[in-house]
């Protein structure tokens, strides 16, 4: 049979491990770890940030991703996190104010 949308149904259901964040002012008030296919992550954390977007809080979310590699210098595999963080309107005024905005 022809996969007319070119999808691997493996790719669908692979698992991946994030650990989610949120930051009330610069303390952390939540962190729980997830597991999930990418989609139900992403709209985990994109609905999260609705939630928080008009929050009168200054929030900060924060979703970290572990990822193996192999470092070539020290020739071993190590883990590195590649991250993504998205802070309300309230949470920039606060870190412009605190002086905490990069």
């Amino acid at each position: 049979m022809v996969d007319i949308f070119n999808i691997n149904i493996d790719d669908v259901f692979e698992m991946h491990e994030v650990i989610i964040e949120v930051y009330i002012e610069d303390k952390l008030t939540n962190r729980r770890q997830m597991q999930a296919p990418k989609e139900v992550l992403i709209a985990n954390f994109l609905n999260t940030a609705k939630q928080m977007k008009n929050d009168q809080r200054p929030i900060k979310l924060k979703m970290i991703r572990p990822e193996m590699i192999w470092d070539e210098f020290e020739k071993k595999q190590r883990i590195i996190n590649n991250e993504i963080e998205l802070s309300n309107d309230a949470m920039v005024a606060w870190e412009e104010r605190v002086g905490k905005n990069e």
